[in-house]
């Protein structure tokens, strides 16, 4: 429940979601910008998303394994970076 005050009037708002909230979503509220920063890899051969460590694996020249056909592949052999 948020409640939002408007001069001497108070008014309880219901709020219900279907997602989640991360602290990461606001990175610039994290003291020091300690966030992990990620990126979004597309298997060339199955054309399965997956996310990966940026700090470890971008541009790194270690190969990708895909979750989902077991695909090994380089980041820049991906078609698609997010």
């Amino acid at each position: 429940m948020f409640w939002i005050f408007l001069g001497f009037e108070c008014i309880g708002l219901l709020f219900v979601s279907n997602f989640d909230i991360r602290i990461s979503d606001f990175h610039s509220l994290v003291p020091g910008g300690a966030v992990t920063k990620i990126y979004w890899a597309t298997c060339p051969q199955c054309k399965g998303e997956f996310y990966c460590h940026w700090q470890e694996l971008r541009h790194k020249k270690i190969k990708l394994l895909c979750p989902y056909c077991n695909q090994q592949f380089l980041d820049d052999e991906s078609p698609k970076i997010v």
